[in-house]
């Protein structure tokens, strides 16, 4: 990614995804972390119509496997932090075509 910035690119948040994922694969949990710092400082997250939870989610099952609870909780928090609990409850909603959905899930 910093090669990329160093050419002009700016990366995208599936640049991240692809690199969270290479990571947890291949154990680098903290680097994984180092990432998702990276990522929220960029403020990329807050401004993508991308889908980012899979940086979100790469990172906690990897942190579910180690059986890293603490990095679990960090996880969550960064999660809600960019408030994609929010929408996972509309795209319930859209996806049953009901407004019944917000009173079953809330």
């Amino acid at each position: 990614l910093d090669t990329m910035e160093t050419q002009g690119a700016k990366p995208q948040v599936m640049h991240y995804c692809m690199l969270m994922q290479s990571l947890v694969a291949t154990g680098q949990i903290q680097s994984g972390f180092a990432l998702l710092a990276q990522v929220q400082a960029s403020r990329l997250l807050f401004h993508s119509d991308d889908n980012c939870y899979q940086i979100f989610h790469a990172l906690l099952e990897a942190c579910c496997l180690v059986g890293d609870s603490n990095g679990a909780s960090r996880v969550q928090a960064a999660v809600e932090q960019v408030g994609l609990i929010a929408l996972a409850l509309m795209a319930t909603a859209l996806v049953q075509g009901t407004a019944s959905a917000f009173a079953t899930v809330g």
